[in-house]
């Protein structure tokens, strides 16, 4: 069975109480504004959830129902990713439609998770009654972390943190302070890569090595260059070959080994200088 729509045309609690009484089995997936949930059912029942920060099965209800809209679609026989105790559908949505009562009061103080608690330098009492939940949130607030951030590493559920929260701002524990919330990363769509216009490679300088490794410029033969003065070679020593360089004499630039080199015309030019 597939089943899919808009939440301001059939609201969950209408949704889960359909697929209850018809006995569906499969997944509900349901996407809001930057938020994606899903819940599963198996006879009837809910039987798993998957929704950030909810780790039992009232907290992913409440959360799904407070999205004021979205789209939701049903895919039957969809295996549970993430199972959790079976509960009977009214059950859960009786206690979700409780926490949404509850949770008006909680956003007075806290509207959302996206808040970081700054504690009271003192006491407003002078005796202060915490229970454990309360006293974990004391000490982890003191690190100076947002309450999304706290509610994961806690284990919490977002309606639970908040309400713990509220009690300490209340109370005169604490003061809160709205946070930006995390940015969303935007590589779920990759744009498309726009086109690349051909282009004439720009000259590429030599490396300083390369330079010296470039064949010596042609040289018009109308106006050669004057020969660098060059020593005599002692009596009975033999004169060095062309290209090998003597103290004091600066060398002609060499053509790099390996890389073709006109003879004849090295060698014509060679005889011009010493002529």
């Amino acid at each position: 069975m597939s089943l899919q729509g808009t939440l301001d045309t059939f609201s969950l609690p209408d949704i889960l109480a359909m697929l209850s009484s018809t006995k569906k089995k499969g997944e509900l997936q349901v996407r809001g504004p930057g938020f994606a949930g899903s819940v599963w059912m198996d006879e009837g029942k809910l039987v798993g959830a998957e929704v950030p920060r909810c780790p039992t099965l009232v907290d992913a209800v409440f959360e799904l129902m407070r999205l004021p809209q979205g789209e939701f679609s049903f895919q039957g026989e969809s295996p549970v990713r993430g199972p959790m105790t079976a509960q009977a559908v009214g059950d859960v949505l009786g206690d979700a439609e409780d926490r949404l009562i509850e949770w008006r009061d909680i956003a007075v103080h806290i509207p959302s998770v996206h808040t970081r608690l700054h504690l009271a330098p003192a006491s407003p009492s002078s005796q202060v009654v915490l229970d454990p939940d309360q006293w974990r949130l004391v000490v982890a607030s003191s690190h100076g972390v947002s309450l999304a951030e706290l509610a994961d590493y806690m284990d919490m559920g977002e309606f639970q943190i908040c309400r713990t929260a509220k009690f300490l701002v209340e109370n005169g524990l604490a003061t809160a302070e709205a946070v930006a919330p995390p940015a969303t990363p935007a590589a779920t769509v990759q744009p498309a890569p726009a086109p690349v216009r051909a282009e004439q490679p720009a000259a590429a300088t030599p490396a300083p090595e390369a330079q010296a490794a470039q064949p010596a410029p042609a040289v018009q033969p109308t106006a050669p260059p004057a020969p660098a003065p060059q020593p005599e070679a002692a009596a009975g020593e033999t004169p060095p070959p062309p290209g090998v360089v003597q103290p004091g004499v600066e060398e002609e630039e060499a053509a790099a080994p390996g890389e073709p080199v006109d003879r004849s015309a090295l060698l014509k030019f060679l005889s011009s200088v010493r002529n």
